[in-house]
């Protein structure tokens, strides 16, 4: 995956950006509450992939073209919000984590991921026309003997190989 500095921050942000309502976040008394998220107009919030400096992979959550993020039950507005991967629902989670090759871990009661850079970005099956990204439910259906690695997106398309119509690589 591609990241991209956030500048502000050591956030990195990949990906392309999910719309959510809710997120599941802690309360001032230890208990996890799920609570609606918008922008200051009441559209639906993105979140985006994102890593902090020691790697750990989880959420940015921000109002849509750079709006103020509004958590309208706790009466709170911030720029955005950094959550971890259990915040959000499964549904966003499966397609923010699409393009990127990742492991799941566990650490202080919350999910984060890892990147597993070692792998190649693309991946096809030889008896297929195919190509997805590595997180893609249909890439780990290929047989490890038919799999074939392209690092660019341009290499596949130049091999006779098209996107995927669900991951979209």
């Amino acid at each position: 995956m591609i990241w991209k500095s956030l500048g502000h921050s050591d956030l990195s942000v990949g990906g392309k950006p999910v719309l959510i309502r809710s997120l599941l976040l802690c309360t001032e008394l230890g208990d996890f509450h799920r609570y609606r998220v918008c922008s200051e107009a009441g559209k639906p919030a993105w979140a985006r992939l994102a890593k902090d400096g020691s790697g750990k992979i989880g959420a940015l959550v921000t109002g849509p073209y750079s709006e103020m993020l509004k958590i309208p039950s706790r009466k709170e507005i911030q720029p955005h919000l950094f959550v971890p991967l259990d915040s959000l629902s499964k549904r966003v989670q499966k397609k923010l984590l699409i393009p990127l090759n990742y492991e799941l871990y566990e650490e202080e009661n919350t999910l984060v991921a890892r990147e597993i850079a070692d792998e190649p970005y693309y991946l096809a099956s030889r008896t297929s026309s195919v190509f997805h990204y590595p997180g893609c439910k249909r890439a780990h259906e290929v047989i490890s003997g038919n799999r074939i690695y392209f690092k660019t997106r341009n290499e596949a398309l130049e091999n006779g190989y098209r996107p995927h119509k669900i991951c979209n690589p």
